[in-house]
């Protein structure tokens, strides 16, 4: 079983973890419980949900009732950077028991006549076609796209995803493509497209530099309709509330909780002694279950991220609080393909954690859905409220909910056995938008 050793660089815009895969990386062991930074894990152990921070959110119980078919009776829109050919390529292949996805839909700007374009369908895309777009597809920033997608299949086995390639109008960022997060065509298109293509969930892991009074009604509309609106919560190691979309009331943002301990040798000073003494720290970096960055090191450097050796995750306000916490603090994904094959990397940011919590709500939709069809012989999914009870109710910290993780992590085989048993009970109308409320504990 095969692991690389990856230093991970952490940015500090609106796009976060985004790691280059080094050419002829050593072949490691993966160090356990030592140090800032842990080695990957096999990418049989992501496959398998055995991965410590799937062990963490206790996946495999559900892996056996993932749709074969990729149907989660919802679609998922990725509001991110796009992909290169090639990335595309590596995510339809992807690994094993699942471990892919389906890009039914590709949406970028066409800078020639100025409007939104196309790509793509069901189904795996041929090798002549994606050369045949090549050079309409972005290559700025689209590892980070890559990133999210790869953490979302780790959940939502085989799903269909819609990725629209969008510029987030951050001014550091000079390279950008993509759609205008400002282009009132981009929302008009989403809300439009809603039920054309089946939307029950969009994510989004870049913070957004701009904003209209369209894209605000937009938000508004999108969450009426019944999508479940999904962001990172950051990776500064601090309240960004404020940052749009986590300023939306509609959007749900997830925060970085840590899955393992992670310490360090310390020497130590005793008042009676003259010699100092070693001691191991067993939570120095990482403390499990606490907001990643608050251990003694994360106290003491997340008030500059860019040189930390951890991941600092921001957090929510009292009045504007992050509503999950899913592992982010350097987890194993599936890279690209390199010599004919993808091979596990480590990865850290809110950017990985916030579509853990997408996948969580469609093993949520599609459950409900299966169990309401095996009472009434249809397939319905839950109404938005429904959903986010759903979710909530099976949160680590459900019953004291905080501003720094929210009602906590997600515990995914909870998950699917109580959205299968509520579809089962349920003899009632579902599905549709979220009935006019803003649900769940913060509401």
């Amino acid at each position: 079983l095969h692991s690389i050793m990856l230093v991970c660089i952490m940015l500090t815009s609106g796009l976060f973890g985004l790691p280059q895969i080094p050419v002829g990386s050593s072949i490691v062991a993966r160090t356990t419980g030592v140090g800032p930074v842990p080695s990957a894990e096999s990418l049989e152990d992501v496959s398998d949900c055995t991965a410590s921070y799937l062990v963490y959110i206790n996946c495999t119980p559900w892996l056996p009732h993932a749709p074969n078919d990729g149907d989660y009776k919802k679609t998922i829109v990725v509001l991110d950077t796009g992909l290169t050919a090639s990335q595309w390529t590596s995510l339809q292949l992807g690994g094993p028991n699942g471990l892919y996805a389906d890009i039914v839909s590709y949406w970028t700007w066409d800078d020639t006549n100025n409007k939104i374009v196309a790509y793509g369908g069901e189904g795996m895309e041929t090798q002549d076609y994606l050369s045949s777009i090549a050079g309409a597809l972005d290559s700025s920033d689209a590892v980070h796209t890559f990133w999210v997608v790869s953490s979302l299949i780790t959940i939502a086995r085989r799903a269909k995803i819609i990725i629209v390639d969008i510029d987030g109008g951050d001014p550091s960022d000079f390279n950008s493509k993509g759609i205008d997060i400002s282009e009132s065509q981009l929302w008009d298109w989403l809300v439009a497209n809603v039920s054309t293509f089946n939307v029950g969930v969009l994510v989004t892991s870049s913070a957004w530099f701009s904003s209209t009074s369209e894209m605000d009604a937009a938000v508004s509309e999108l969450y009426s309709k019944g999508v479940f609106l999904v962001t990172a919560a950051g990776n500064r190691g601090i309240d960004e509330s404020y940052m749009r979309p986590n300023y939306y009331a509609e959007f749900f943002p997830v925060s970085s909780i840590d899955h393992e301990d992670r310490g360090e040798w310390r020497s130590i000073h005793a008042n009676n002694l003259i010699a100092s003494i070693n001691i191991f720290d067993p939570d120095y970096y990482s403390a499990m279950g606490h907001l990643s960055g608050d251990t003694e090191y994360g106290r003491n450097h997340c008030s500059n991220p860019d040189t930390s050796l951890i991941l600092c995750s921001s957090y929510g306000s009292n009045s504007r609080p992050v509503r999950f916490a899913m592992p982010g603090h350097y987890i194993t994904l599936m890279s690209e393909y390199s010599h004919g094959r993808p091979y596990p990397v480590i990865i850290p940011g809110t950017s990985v954690s916030a579509p853990l919590l997408a996948g969580a709500a469609l093993v949520a939709i599609y459950a409900y859905a299966k169990g309401y069809f095996e009472t009434n012989g249809v397939y319905r999914t839950p109404a938005l409220y429904k959903l986010i009870e759903l979710l909530e109710s099976v949160g680590s910290q459900s019953s004291a909910p905080d501003r720094f993780l929210g009602v906590g992590y997600v515990d995914i085989g909870q998950l699917y056995d109580l959205a299968y048993t509520e579809g089962l009970e349920c003899t009632c109308e579902g599905g549709g938008g979220g009935g006019g409320n803003l649900g769940g504990f913060w509401r």
